[in-house]
């Protein structure tokens, strides 16, 4: 918000600190905006506005507003991927984990049916 890119930009950078530049041809090294970063009370409850905008909402609490690269806060890493932050491995034991549960109470669901059919055939005869 208040970053604007003119379309006769050639490059963009961005510092640390959000300070936002473009290199046109007529300047180098333009100043065109400070990014600020926004941190919320509930950010599950966030409304998608495109595939990579988001919108607050009442749910979602007001915006509480950051200013990156002070007092150890935040920084901004432009022209970086973002890397997972899931282990597909710990993830994977716990999906098997969850499995063997499953399996095991399951067993014992069986364990407990057949011991009611017997208790059944015994109290016939």
């Amino acid at each position: 918000m208040g970053v604007k890119v003119p379309d006769s930009a050639l490059s963009v950078t961005a510092d640390p600190d959000g300070m936002t530049y473009v290199d046109t041809p007529t300047a180098k090294r333009q100043f065109v905006g400070r990014i600020r970063l926004a941190t919320f009370a509930s950010p599950e409850s966030l409304r998608v506005a495109g595939s990579t905008f988001f919108e607050a909402t009442p749910a979602s609490g007001r915006p509480q507003y950051v200013n990156p690269g002070r007092d150890g806060g935040p920084k901004i890493a432009f022209g970086m991927l973002e890397r997972s932050n899931v282990s597909v491995i710990e993830a994977m034991m716990e999906i098997l984990a969850a499995q063997r549960a499953y399996e095991a109470n399951a067993k014992g669901v069986t364990a407990a049916d057949e011991m009611m059919r017997v208790a059944n055939n015994i109290q016939r005869s």
